[in-house]
Order: C-alpha cells, then structure tokens, then sequence
C-alpha cells in the first residue's frame, strides 16, 4: 500500500482509538472496499495493494495493537458482528466471526429493534 495510503489508515486508526476510550460498551469496526494502490490510476486494478484493505476493531475486550495472522476477509464482519451480539451465524454462512481478534468474550449490550 501507498504510503499516503497507509497514514491515512493509521490516522483513522487513532481517531478510533480515541473514540473507543470515550466508552465501554461499543465495538468500532472500520474498514475499506479496497487497498491503496501507488497512484490512483490503479482504484480499479487487480495487484496486492488493491486486494489487502485495512480492517480495524476496537472497544471492550479488543487488546490495542493486535494484528490477526490468518487472512481475513470481509465476510467475516457480519459474522463477527453477529457473534458480538451472541446471535448464531448460520452454518449455510461463508464468514468466520473473528473471535481471536478479542482477548475475552463480549458481554453485548442490549438492542432495541
């Protein structure tokens, strides 16, 4: 990724990081629908830089600074989101809930539909 690219990841990363000081009961998930690549000519072209995209989780029971080490892919947020929430993510589902990304299991806080 392009390193404009990568400041811009960071400082978002930081602005969520100081949101997620301001409570204690919220899960910020943050991320793209493509990677930065050198120029921006290259939005739409197939290479690394467009097919890694930052993803970044935080608040209760997200330890600062972890990185994942197996690869992620987007179908796992409503996964992860669902097993936030204690909902069952169905069998049938590409997506794996992100359970390692939390130190401990989340006490999900009630939702009004």
């Amino acid at each position: 990724m392009s390193r404009p690219y990568l400041d811009a990841v960071a400082e978002v990363d930081a602005a969520i990081g100081a949101l997620a000081a301001w409570t204690s009961d919220t899960v910020f998930v943050v991320t793209a629908d493509h990677g930065g690549g050198v120029t921006s000519t290259e939005h739409d072209e197939t290479h690394p830089e467009n097919e890694h995209i930052p993803l970044i989780v935080a608040g209760p029971g997200v330890p600062r600074r972890h990185q994942l080490t197996r690869p992620v892919s987007l179908l796992d947020v409503p996964a992860t989101v669902l097993w936030w929430f204690g909902v069952p993510v169905p069998q049938s589902y590409e997506g794996r809930a992100l359970i390692e990304a939390f130190a401990q299991a989340p006490h999900a806080a009630a939702v009004a539909i």
